[in-house]
C-alpha cells in the first residue's frame, strides 16, 4: 500500500498511438473504461499509463507516484485512491494546468485536431473545477459555453466510461498547426497589424522566479 492509503499498482508508460506520435501529426483517440488522475491528468487503462502525449508532466513528481519510476521511464508504480466519481457521459478530455504557458501548450493547442474533425463542440469538455479566470475566458473565446464544461475536482481520480482524448502536439509541424488554429480563433479580436502601434512590456518584478536582472535598464531603453 502507498503512503496515501492507495493500493500500489504497476503501470507501463505508453503513447496513445506510437506511430502517429512519432510522425508528429495532430491526432485523437477514443478510450473506454479508464481512470484519470486529475493532479497530472494522466490516463490509466488496465496496466497502462498514458502521459507523454496526453499532458506530458514529469510522472516522477506526481503525488501518486512519488519518484517510483524505472530508470528507463517505462514502468511506474502508482498508489491511487478509489475513483471519487464515475462519469458515464461521453466527454472530451481537455484537462487543466495552472501555468499560463503550459495551459496553452498542454491543454489548448491540441484542440485543433478535434476542431478540424468537427468534434470539438460535439461533447462536453472534461476540465478541472478550479480553472483560473483567464482559462474560463479562453473557453469563451473558443466558443465553449460554461454549461458544456464537465468540471472535476483537482488531485483526485475519476473513472470515465468513454472519453475522447486529443494528443499533445509535440513536433514543430504540429505545434505550428496548433498555433495557426488558435490564432485564427482569436484573430477577430485583434486589430490589423498596420494599426498595431503600441508595444507591451510584461514585467516580472513581482514574480519570485525568472526575474530579469536588468529589467529597469531594459525598460528605460525600450521607453
Amino acid at each position: 500500500d502507498g503512503a496515501d492509503g492507495g493500493r500500489a499498482e504497476y503501470f507501463q508508460n505508453s503513447h496513445l498511438d506510437l506511430k502517429r506520435a512519432q510522425a508528429g501529426e495532430p491526432y485523437f483517440v477514443w478510450l473506454e473504461d479508464v481512470r484519470i488522475e486529475t493532479a497530472f491528468w494522466s490516463i490509466l487503462k488496465d496496466r497502462t499509463v498514458y502521459n507523454a502525449d496526453v499532458h506530458s508532466r514529469n510522472l516522477a513528481a506526481s503525488p501518486y507516484i512519488r519518484g517510483r519510476v524505472s530508470a528507463d521511464g517505462a514502468t511506474v508504480v502508482a498508489s491511487l485512491p478509489a475513483p471519487a466519481r464515475e462519469i458515464a457521459q461521453e466527454s472530451i478530455m481537455i484537462g487543466g494546468d495552472e501555468n499560463y504557458s503550459h495551459w496553452l501548450f498542454r491543454n489548448t493547442l491540441k484542440m485543433c485536431s478535434l476542431d478540424r474533425a468537427g468534434l470539438l463542440y460535439s461533447l462536453p469538455w472534461l476540465v478541472n473545477s478550479d480553472l483560473q479566470p483567464y482559462q474560463l475566458e479562453y473557453m469563451q473565446l473558443l466558443g465553449q459555453t460554461p454549461g458544456r464544461l464537465l468540471k472535476v475536482e483537482r488531485h483526485t481520480v475519476v473513472r470515465c466510461a468513454r472519453v475522447l482524448v486529443p494528443a499533445l502536439l509535440v513536433s514543430k509541424q504540429a505545434v505550428r498547426q496548433g498555433v495557426q488554429w488558435l490564432r485564427g480563433k482569436v484573430a477577430h479580436l485583434c486589430v490589423p497589424q498596420a494599426q498595431a502601434t503600441r508595444l507591451l512590456f510584461i514585467s516580472r518584478r513581482d514574480n519570485g522566479r525568472r526575474k530579469l536582472l536588468n529589467e529597469e535598464a531594459l525598460f528605460a531603453a525600450l521607453a
